[in-house]
């Protein structure tokens, strides 16, 4: 019997099998394979809740695929494997309750869950397949008993054991999202479609950001790629149509294909060190529509030409935001914001006359890790009127 043979019957309530079949068999109506060892099809028009029998090991690919009328699910304590895209789109699903012999969950098996708030993983498991929760929009928290020895969670998020490697991120989740410091690795598709995550902060210890791990993230205004980054996998940030800018530090070594394509409000791409090859298209399909992307350069990197993948390239200077009064002028002071590349320095010189300038250095900066700073002239008032200036090293 093939995939899909009976898929979108949503009135079927029973699949039986003549007695003498020697390949399939059924138990009140459900699919199995002749030894009742491997659920094959569940038939998608049931209503309610369903127990697997006792000696089933594995829920086969697609079995309960579609059944969106499935409410509640019980394993039996002989379950080894949850097939590819077993359970995918069982919107009615909202809690799951996995066994201890449980050991794979294959990719997609519970896909599209709409319903589901939280999983626990058994101390069992030692497989999980790609995109297993993927598109579980009310997941707010993936939990993994103490004692497994392959994963783990933090705070409701999945990584590996050493937690070292971010593996998934639940769908649900909204805000702002800061990884643990010792993260080294974003596993593949991790935060894909998470469409709340707002801003992700990345530690420095980072160096690997996987295939599609930001994927659709269309929520996402806001990330800080720490100098430790050495690879953006392909369509890594594919779809995050909130990012306005992207800063690429001069540890990057490789670049995956269409790592930002389809971001058309992407206007900026700030490069912290030398041109890199043109060899990927990284920027992919957002170039031929919105050419006024600017690829900008620090003044003492090298290789840069006026065009670069097809782009229009300029000088990354640092500028003055608006300015600001420090509690007014009244204490003395004054300020502004200062905006370059992340931990430069930066010289504010100050002079009162532009017909006979007289420039004196009244500051010297360090930007932080987001590449900002605040100035603050204790002197201001002293002067009735004064220009200020910003000089790079």
């Amino acid at each position: 019997i093939g995939k899909h043979a009976f898929y979108g019957c949503t009135v079927l309530r029973a699949i039986d099998v003549a007695s003498a079949n020697p390949n399939y068999s059924s138990v009140g109506g459900v699919l199995f394979d002749k030894g009742q060892t491997v659920i094959l099809q569940y038939p998608g028009g049931r209503l309610g809740a369903y127990r697997l029998p006792d000696g089933v090991t594995t829920v086969g690919n697609l079995a309960f695929t579609g059944c969106t009328s499935l409410t509640q699910i019980t394993f039996p304590e002989s379950l080894t494997t949850l097939g590819e895209s077993a359970f995918s789109g069982c919107t009615g699903l909202t809690q799951i309750t996995f066994p201890e012999s449980l050991t794979t969950i294959e990719g997609g098996a519970f896909g599209g869950c709409t319903g589901l708030p939280q999983v626990i993983l058994p101390n069992s498991l030692t497989a999980i397949g790609y995109g297993a929760f993927y598109g579980c929009t009310n997941l707010t928290a993936i939990d993994v008993a103490s004692a497994n020895p392959h994963y783990s969670s933090v705070g409701g998020v999945l990584f590996d054991k050493g937690q070292t490697a971010i593996l998934q991120y639940p769908f649900g989740r909204a805000g702002n999202y800061t990884l643990p410091d010792g993260v080294t690795s974003i596993g593949a598709e991790a935060f894909s479609r998470c469409a709340g995550l707002t801003e992700v902060t990345l530690p420095d210890s980072l160096t690997t950001i996987g295939n599609w791990a930001f994927f659709d993230c269309t929520g996402l205004t806001q990330v800080i790629l720490p100098n430790s980054l050495t690879t953006i996998g392909d369509g890594a940030f594919y779809g995050c149509t909130g990012l306005t800018q992207i800063t690429l530090p001069d540890s990057l070594t490789s670049i995956g294909i269409n790592a930002f394509s389809d971001c058309p409000n992407l206007r900026f791409v700030r490069f912290l060190g030398n041109a890199p090859s043109e060899e990927y298209p990284f920027f992919g399909d957002i170039i031929p529509f919105f050419g006024d992307i600017i690829v900008l350069y620090l003044p003492d990197a090298t290789g840069w030409s006026d065009t670069f993948a097809g782009l229009p390239t300029t000088l990354w200077l640092p500028a003055i935001g608006r300015p600001t009064t420090a509690g007014g002028l009244s204490d003395g002071s004054f300020g502004f914001p200062v905006d370059w590349a992340p931990h430069r320095q930066v010289t504010v010189e100050a002079c009162a006359d532009l017909t006979h300038p007289d420039w004196q250095t009244v500051g010297t900066l360090t930007l932080d890790a987001t590449g900002a700073a605040q100035f603050s002239d204790p002197a201001a008032a002293s002067h009735p009127n004064r220009l200020y200036r910003l000089r790079t090293p």
